[in-house]
């Protein structure tokens, strides 16, 4: 169990073989895909392995075992004060509000799979190998084809609807993975009755706050409450109980939907930011080829190469997602290869070499 552990986290961490994305769309599949998990499987420990997820002062199993599926109360803000420092805003109508945390770690799955979603469409609609069949010389050998091989493949691309297929299938990509990050958002607050989308603001507001007031982490997330157990008899009478309990995952549950909040608002703004970034590529020709010179600017090649290639917006897209999977040298090779004037150059040869065979 354990190595079978270590090794599933060796697969997210390790790179592939060939770059066919941005790092940020890497950060939602790999690392937002592992954060998540981490809150899965620890509250998934919690839940059924390790401890009991809720504790009661009266009543024994059977009013901790209604308590945690019925749901709890939030506690009096006097009693809160007098039993606890975690002192949360009283709820409209003091409704239960512990009964959802039986779904967290079930609804935390549902959203790793939709963080993987996008690059399952990209790999399997979009990509489907076309880096890998530049690159390589053979799939059964793994080895990378020469530059004059690679141009070969990369003129046959060139031009045709896959380099457009190729461009605009990750920019659609790129935005699910932006629409992903706001729809996890909506499916927890949703959960969280209404207090996850703006969690982490109110947590922060209220650490700088000097006047303290009731605390967002324990209105979301209380670790004290009250329940109501009610139960009978064979004679049909009804018997209400009043207890307090303790939800000790709410401690681990303030803390890691915190971070889960911040990393959520970090990806949604570099996302975007990416986005543009990639929009600009293609409505703006010029600056995709300026990205390329500036890539052979930092292995110090011949930045001119550029300058001549006749290619469209896509191609050249596409040709620096490809030189990315290259060494300076082969970038270099690559672009001589891609020259119109040598290839003229090379058919003229061997139209001479024709004509001295026929004659």
């Amino acid at each position: 169990m354990y190595n079978e552990l270590i090794n599933l986290l060796k697969s997210l961490f390790k790179g592939e073989k060939h770059v066919t994305e941005n790092k940020v769309f890497t950060l939602h599949h790999r690392i937002n895909f592992f954060v998540i998990m981490i809150g899965v499987v620890c509250l998934f420990a919690s839940n059924y392995l390790v401890k009991d997820p809720i504790t009661c002062l009266n009543g024994g199993k059977y009013a901790e075992a209604y308590c945690w599926l019925h749901g709890a109360r939030q506690l009096p803000d006097h009693l809160s004060q007098a039993v606890s420092y975690c002192v949360g805003e009283q709820k409209e109508g003091n409704k239960p509000l512990s009964s959802y945390y039986i779904w967290l770690p079930y609804v935390l799955l549902i959203c790793a799979v939709i963080v993987k979603a996008p690059r399952f469409i990209w790999k399997t609609i979009g990509e489907r190998g076309m880096i890998e069949s530049v690159v390589e010389l053979r799939k059964d050998e793994k080895m990378k084809a020469t530059p004059e091989k690679m141009a070969g493949r990369f003129k046959k691309i060139k031009g045709s609807n896959r380099s457009r297929h190729f461009c605009l299938s990750f920019l659609f990509c790129e935005i699910l993975n932006f629409l992903s990050v706001i729809f996890l958002f909506i499916i927890l607050d949703s959960l969280l009755d209404g207090e996850f989308w703006g969690y982490g603001a109110k947590v922060i507001k209220y650490w700088q706050s000097e006047e303290k007031g009731a605390s967002p982490m324990c209105t979301a997330f209380p670790t004290e409450v009250s329940c109501d157990v009610s139960g009978g008899g064979a004679s049909g009478g009804i018997d209400n109980e009043n207890t307090i309990c303790i939800l000790s995952n709410n401690m681990f549950n303030q803390y890691y939907f915190l971070i889960l909040w911040v990393w959520w608002c970090f990806l949604l703004v570099i996302s975007g930011f990416y986005i543009l970034y990639d929009l600009m590529k293609f409505t703006v020709p010029a600056f995709t080829a300026t990205r390329l010179k500036y890539s052979l600017m930092l292995y110090e090649k011949e930045k001119s190469l550029v300058d001549n290639l006749d290619m469209s917006k896509y191609d050249m897209y596409l040709l620096a997602r490809i030189n990315q999977n290259l060494k300076g040298s082969e970038i270099e090779s690559l672009l001589r290869e891609l020259q119109p004037q040598l290839e003229n150059h090379k058919e003229r040869n061997e139209m001479i070499l024709n004509m001295v065979e026929r004659d």
